[in-house]
């Protein structure tokens, strides 16, 4: 009796407590698209679709978020990636950014970017990956200055962009790819949901 008892409450068990061997939930994705010659999918937020960006490689994802006015477009030469509503990349990897084979800094970006806001780690994402915010200014201040003088009203559009940043990759990786949100239409919520939806392959 007590035998019975005890193979009763086992098996009780893993019916409850989902003991048994359950398969891996796949992410639901709408895009895919190719990084360094990974297949990369995710999904994309509502309202936004993926084209190839200006920069080799990379992909951009549209509408665009910042577009220069009229009066000020011969002096705009941001990248595409900057502009638009998010974007999806290719970036060298780096041995600094690791920590015991541990993602543990945000990269350092190139000239007229910074980072405004280092979060973190990302829990739940198919890799390990990391959350940052930056900032990247779409004019010099040189060009500023000289469309002010011919009487351009520079107040009246965006002089840099923000955007969340999801770092993918492990510290063997030649190349980590990188997907953005632009900050004027997407929250912090929305770039962790992106991450938590890529599946690298």
């Amino acid at each position: 009796m007590k035998k019975f008892v005890l193979v009763s409450a086992l098996l009780l068990c893993l019916l409850l407590t989902g003991c048994a061997k359950q398969e891996t939930e796949v992410p639901d994705t709408n895009a895919t698209v190719t990084i360094a010659d990974r297949t990369v999918q995710f999904a994309l937020p509502d309202g936004l679709e993926v084209e190839s960006s200006k920069l080799p490689g990379d992909y951009i994802f549209t509408p665009m978020a910042y577009e220069p006015p009229a009066d000020a477009a011969e002096a705009f030469s941001a990248p595409d990636i900057w502009c638009a509503s998010g974007s999806a990349e290719c970036l060298p990897n780096n041995a600094n950014w690791w920590i015991k084979d541990v993602l543990k800094a945000a990269p350092v970006y190139e000239n007229h970017s910074g980072i405004v806001e280092d979060i973190g780690n990302i829990d739940g994402t198919s890799e390990p990956a990391y959350l940052y915010k930056v900032e990247h200014d779409l004019y010099s201040l040189g060009i500023l200055v000289r469309l002010e003088e011919e009487g351009v009203d520079i107040d009246a559009f965006a002089h840099f962009s923000e955007s969340w940043c999801g770092l993918f990759g492990s510290a063997e990786d030649e190349y980590l790819t990188l997907f953005t949100l632009n900050a004027k239409s997407s929250s912090r919520d929305d770039a962790i949901a992106l991450a938590k939806s890529v599946v690298i392959s």
